[in-house]
C-alpha cells in the first residue's frame, strides 16, 4: 500500500460465485447485500472506497489444485477448498474479473478467508457473532476487519506468490 487510507475508505466483501446470489458488503456505513459486479462497483465508488478485502480467490493455481497460500493455510491446520471444485473455479473467475475492474478504478483489492481469520482470532469470532445480518454480511465485516489491519500494516499473509491476508 502506498498511501494512508482512512477507515471510511475501507470495505469488506463476501463475494458470491454468481451475480444472482447474495454478496455481503461491509463498510464504515454498515452492511448490506449486493448482487451484480456493477452494483458492487457502484456502491464502492459512491462511498469512496480505496481498499477492499474480498472473500474469494483472486487468482488461480497454475498447476494442481492449490496455490501456495492455500497450502500454507492447510499447513496451519485450517481447511480450505480445492480448485478441483467447479464452484470454487467459478468464484475465482468472478473474483479475478472484479479485481481487474476495481483496479482500473484505483481500488486496491486483497484476498482474505474469514473462516481462517476466525480460526486464528478470538476478536474476529467475537465481532462475527456480535454483528447483526446475514452470514454473508457477517463475513464481509470480518473481511473489512482484515482490510483495516492491512491498512495499518498489522495483517499477516499466508503464501508468497499468492497471498491470503488474515489478522
Amino acid at each position: 500500500m502506498s498511501k494512508k487510507i482512512k477507515a471510511q475508505e475501507i470495505a469488506g466483501l463476501d463475494l458470491a460465485a454468481l451475480e444472482n446470489r447474495q454478496s455481503g458488503y461491509a463498510s464504515a456505513r454498515g452492511t448490506k447485500i449486493l448482487y451484480s459486479d456493477d452494483e458492487i462497483i457502484h456502491e464502492m465508488r459512491k462511498q469512496g472506497i480505496k481498499l477492499v478485502a474480498i472473500d474469494a480467490p483472486l487468482s488461480m493455481p497454475r498447476k494442481y489444485h492449490y496455490r501456495d497460500c492455500d497450502i500454507a493455510i492447510r499447513k496451519a491446520g485450517i481447511k480450505i477448498f480445492s480448485f478441483n471444485l467447479p464452484a470454487l473455479r467459478l468464484l475465482a473467475r468472478r473474483g479475478k474479473r472484479l479485481k481487474r475492474k476495481l483496479g482500473k478504478l484505483g481500488i486496491e483489492t486483497i484476498e482474505t478467508y474469514p473462516h481462517a481469520v476466525m480460526k486464528l482470532s478470538a476478536r474476529a469470532r467475537k465481532i462475527f457473532h456480535a454483528t447483526n445480518g446475514t452470514k454473508h454480511e457477517k463475513d464481509a465485516v470480518v473481511c473489512r476487519l482484515v482490510a483495516l489491519a492491512y491498512a495499518k500494516g498489522k495483517a499477516v499473509a499466508f503464501g508468497t506468490r499468492h497471498r491470503i491476508w488474515v489478522v
